[in-house]
């Protein structure tokens, strides 16, 4: 066997709203190696949040399986394990609390923190995102989108993740602030982090990530190496997904300020 870290088996959710069943996961089978770079395309509804949500112990499968290194851990949500798969949300300001400083916020996670001196591992986490340490000193709503994302990323990678879980984590940026974004999550590939990146923007994703699947009403409907799905669509819905987003190409030549 290769070495996958995370393995999702036969993933069911089905959720009952006004008596009638929407089934948001339909069997769906997802691998995750060490080191590798997942990302998940769909339009919204297709279920790639919904699978994000159960990897990260928020949410249980109504049947299915979850893995991390061979140990299951369907519908139970053991802290250390957890701890390993760290989600960034597509709202940056709102995945903050609004009343506290940064410092604080980081404060707050100093007791799953690994052992050391953690007010500098935050800095040097910053410095690695290019963020000044004068940020600390403000709060959320008073930083760009793009800053605040970069502090969302580093406040997931403080616990030393083994699996980072974007969820969105560029769509409410804008095309400048994104590529910054792109630039840094491709950094942390470099040191060998593994992430299962969730979007809508095909193009995007394929510029960043190994491997795409692309899902549709909860099921997975074409899987393969990005550049092989990017420049050969098997499927009219990936083919409609590729049509209907532009390339970031143009975006990666402009930098955040």
């Amino acid at each position: 066997m290769e070495d996958i870290l995370l393995e999702v088996k036969n993933a069911v959710r089905i959720y009952k709203k006004n008596g009638k069943e929407l089934r948001a996961l339909d069997d769906v089978n997802l691998t995750l190696k060490r080191g590798e770079f997942l990302g998940i395309v769909g339009e919204s509804g297709s279920g790639k949040s919904t699978i994000l949500r159960h990897i990260a112990c928020l949410d249980k499968l109504t049947s299915g399986n979850i893995y991390f290194k061979g140990e299951e851990y369907t519908g139970s949500k053991p802290q250390k394990l957890c701890r390993k798969m760290q989600m960034v949300f597509q709202d940056p300001v709102g995945s903050f609390d609004p009343r506290l400083k940064m410092k604080d916020v980081f404060k707050e996670i100093y007791s799953i923190m690994p052992d050391g001196d953690k007010e500098q591992k935050i800095k040097e986490l910053m410095g690695n995102m290019g963020l000044p340490e004068s940020l600390l000193e403000k709060k959320a709503g008073n930083i760009s989108g793009g800053q605040c994302q970069r502090m969302a990323i580093v406040r997931a990678m403080a616990v030393d993740p083994e699996i980072l879980l974007c969820d969105e984590a560029t769509s409410a940026l804008d095309v400048s602030a994104q590529a910054v974004i792109v630039k840094h999550l491709d950094n942390l590939k470099k040191r060998g982090i593994s992430m299962i990146f969730v979007s809508h923007d095909l193009a995007l994703t394929s510029s960043l990530c190994d491997r795409i699947m692309v899902f549709k009403r909860g099921k997975c409907v074409e899987e393969g190496e990005a550049r092989s799905v990017i420049d050969n669509p098997k499927e009219g819905y990936t083919k409609q997904l590729l049509s209907s987003v532009l390339s970031l190409g143009n975006a990666k030549q402009t930098e955040d300020n």
